[in-house]
């Protein structure tokens, strides 16, 4: 079973910058390899291979004034090459060999011994929501509920006035009508209509111009937008792990979305 593990990193200054140049680097040859493809279309060509693209961008980078590529790791926030209990330890991050620059490779993770030590790790990636750095990892594990054979099954029926109905008699409740979340919804429409109503203001011509004040009412969105998420989130994940838990347990689970 291959288990997918999201944990938050914890990092400094340096480490901060260096990962906003790397995700730059990433954009840029995301951006380099669609229009190759599209030149390559437009002529007439078929669609270029991985491997036909990487041996057109290790020849770009050689050229004039592309030699700043080479100061990023081909590989860099692919793969973790050490995990700790409470940090991991990325590629290249820092290019000098000396110990106290080579503490700059070691991330701190904020959910110590989340990710298990000397695991098997496939696919490492490293995201930004707009707030915070993750690091994303799948690993190997055994199933932690095996279902189990048996006539008894749990009926849940899922609806827009209460989160879910199950057939044993629990209601979970709607988290979306509570007071807590009316408010905050409230709050980000009305941050909704004040960063459209700058972009409206500073449009010039036919071109939306982005000011320093709705880069900054823009973050105020994304901050309550992220609240919102964590909310829910932490509502419907010990839900769903009891039903999952009881499903487990009786044999077989039913699932009806009449409601929806």
């Amino acid at each position: 079973m291959l288990k997918t593990l999201r944990v938050m990193l914890i990092l400094n200054d340096k480490q901060r910058t260096r990962l906003f140049q790397f995700a730059g680097t990433a954009r840029f040859a995301y951006n380099w390899a669609l229009e190759q493809e599209k030149k390559n279309y437009d002529a007439g060509g078929k669609f270029l291979s991985d491997c036909g693209l990487r041996r057109r961008f290790t020849e770009f980078k050689n050229e004039p004034g592309n030699q700043w590529l080479y100061t990023i790791s081909n590989n860099v926030c692919k793969q973790a090459v050490k995990v700790t209990g409470m940090h991991v330890k990325l590629e290249n991050i820092a290019w000098s060999k000396k110990k106290t620059r080579q503490s700059a490779n070691w991330f701190r993770l904020a959910e110590h011994e989340r990710i298990p030590v000397n695991a098997k790790y496939f696919m490492p990636h490293v995201s930004y929501d707009g707030f915070n750095w993750f690091l994303t990892v799948g690993i190997e594990c055994e199933a932690s509920h095996p279902i189990t054979s048996g006539n008894d099954g749990i009926g849940i029926d899922l609806g827009v006035k209460d989160l879910a109905v199950c057939s044993s008699g629990h209601v979970y409740s709607n988290i979306n009508k509570t007071s807590r979340v009316r408010r905050l919804k409230k709050k980000q429409r009305r941050l909704q209509r004040k960063v459209s109503r700058k972009y409206e203001k500073n449009k010039e011509g036919g071109r939306y111009q982005k000011t320093r004040n709705i880069v900054k009412s823009e973050k105020q969105l994304l901050r309550v937008t992220h609240r919102l998420a964590d909310i829910r989130t932490n509502y419907i994940q010990p839900a769903d792990t009891r039903r999952t838990v009881s499903s487990c347990q009786t044999g077989y689970i039913t699932v009806s979305t009449a409601g929806l």
